[in-house]
């Protein structure tokens, strides 16, 4: 059993001798080192021992002042020592945060280790209860963000749901609008304004779907070394405006990579601003971010990306805590704690790695590494960029917005195809009845028969049509969704869909058909 350190405040060198060599002679094991005034005391590292035994009465300091300067030192319990008449003394000693107390009367020496003791275990299982109850309360704390994120992402991915379908119409018809050429250059104006306002709209419910955790990745062959540009371009001015020079020092070689854009310059944005807000805190007066890329290899290529700062660096003791959801060093009302959360999230969504680490020179280093494709995925994802466009078909479109279904009507009849429509799956069904189809293209959530529905009664009555169905969604991938199209092999779109990307659908769909 480990020896309990006791310090000793006694100025009576007598009674100080004889509690000591009592609790020597004790069963228990105690270390007792003694001081016999407050002046001697002061120099000690109080933090070492497990508890103090402190006369109320010593020439040097009251009681109180003893107790108080003890606590504010360290955290450990005091037992104060009280004459016989002193009751009253003792009793205020425990109101200012003495642990327990003990009267020099009778046979007291008797009862002192065993006080001892149990003062020792009692104060590790406050301890301990305090412990516990703060991380309760952190984990209630935890539930109560939650429960609140949950009902915003709920709430935000049926607004969602309820913009997409009109902007689905109003980003296809300005495409198309726009693409006829000799127009008013007034009309031609009003239609890239609206196509840009729209595409706009597109990005913020993006971004409240991403901060939802609703908005799977949408991947595309990415120079990131251009992406990072681009995102200095949101950030210049507010970089500029705060004194904070960007340094660049891009590989010019680096190879492309399939992402998600969108989500990766958030990544960077988030670590941008979380620089720039280091540096201004420490208030340095010449701010400095400096991001380099380069090719590394440790058994695969990886695209590194850093990001490192001149402010003053990250405490070691949270180091490891900053990707915790909800972790935050801001003020209340300053942060939510899931900036870093979320880019963590998206990093490992790309398989790749995201750290930080603190730079010999002082400020903060971000690492972001993201794996490289092969060559032979590379040139797979450019053949699918620009895939010939497919005979004309027979076409399906089933969605239960009439607007929808008119944008593809015109888009694909005027690229040749013959379209049909029906608002629900029972109707799609009786058409299916007197008429073959080359393709269907059918939203997954409907009133009547949904797509998922309609999906599943092919799969039983005509398996070999079930691989002619794009699906397109509305609903954000809700998880009932996703957990439909995990299981199934079809294309699917998200809404709102550019005319270019239900074009290369459709490009796709009959290069697999040609394969089998």
């Amino acid at each position: 059993m480990e020896a309990v350190k006791v310090l000793l405040i006694e100025d009576d060198e007598d009674q100080a001798f004889l509690i000591s060599e009592y609790l020597a002679e004790s069963s228990n094991p105690f270390e007792v080192d003694v001081a016999l005034s407050w002046g001697e005391c002061e120099g000690k590292d109080l933090s070492k021992y497990d508890i103090v035994l402190l006369d109320y009465n010593l020439p040097d300091i009251s009681g109180i002042e003893a107790l108080r300067n003890i606590l504010s030192k360290a955290d450990l319990p005091v037992i104060v020592v009280t004459g016989e008449n002193e009751i009253d003394t003792a009793v205020k000693a425990l109101r200012n945060g003495a642990f327990d107390y003990i009267v020099k009367a009778g046979d007291y020496l008797r009862a002192l280790p065993v006080t001892i003791m149990k003062t020792v275990e009692q104060f590790r299982i406050r301890k301990e209860k305090e412990r516990l109850l703060e991380e309760l309360r952190a984990v209630q704390e935890k539930l109560i963000q939650s429960e609140k994120l949950s009902a915003i992402g709920r709430l935000v991915a049926g607004v969602a749901h309820e913009i997409n379908n009109p902007l689905t119409g109003i980003i296809g018809y300005s495409q198309m609008l726009l693409s006829m050429g000799d127009l008013d250059p007034i009309v031609e104006k009003g239609l890239r304004i609206i196509k840009e306002e729209a595409d706009r709209a597109v990005k913020i419910i993006q971004n409240l779907l991403q901060f939802a955790r609703k908005h799977p990745p949408q991947r595309e062959l990415t120079s990131i070394n251009l992406l990072i540009q681009k995102t200095l371009e949101l950030k210049e001015y507010e970089l500029r405006v705060n004194n904070i020079e960007v340094i660049l020092d891009l590989d010019p070689d680096l190879p492309l990579t399939v992402v998600d854009p969108h989500q990766l310059q958030q990544v960077f944005i988030n670590i941008l601003t979380n620089a720039q807000q280091a540096i201004m805190s420490a208030g340095v007066k010449e701010g400095r971010i400096t991001i380099k890329t380069e090719l590394i290899n440790f058994g695969e290529p990886m695209i590194r990306i850093s990001i490192a700062d001149n402010g003053p660096g990250i405490p070691e003791e949270i180091i490891d805590k900053i990707f915790d959801p909800f972790f935050t060093t801001k003020e209340v009302g300053q942060g939510t704690g899931l900036g870093l959360s979320i880019c963590y999230g998206i990093i490992k969504e790309h398989n790749g790695n995201i750290y930080a680490l603190n730079s010999p020179e002082g400020g903060a280093v971000m690492v972001v590494e993201l794996p490289v494709l092969s060559q032979e995925e590379i040139e797979r994802g450019i053949a699918r960029e620009t895939a010939q466009p497919p005979p004309p078909l027979r076409i399906l479109v089933i969605d239960d917005e009439k607007s929808i279904q008119d944008l593809l009507v015109d888009v694909l009849s005027a690229d040749g195809h013959k379209v049909d429509t029906a608002s629900d799956g029972r109707i799609a069904l009786h058409k299916l009845s007197s008429r073959k189809y080359d393709v269907i293209i059918a939203d997954v959530k409907m009133p009547g028969m949904d797509g998922r529905t309609f999906f599943e009664y092919l799969s039983r009555t005509n398996p070999s049509l079930k691989k002619r169905v794009i699906f397109i969604t509305g609903d954000t991938l809700s998880g009932e969704t996703k957990e439909f199209l995990n299981r199934v092999d079809n294309i699917c779109l998200e809404k709102p869909f550019s005319l270019e990307e239900i074009k290369s659908a459709l490009s796709e769909l009959v290069g697999r058909l040609s394969k089998e």
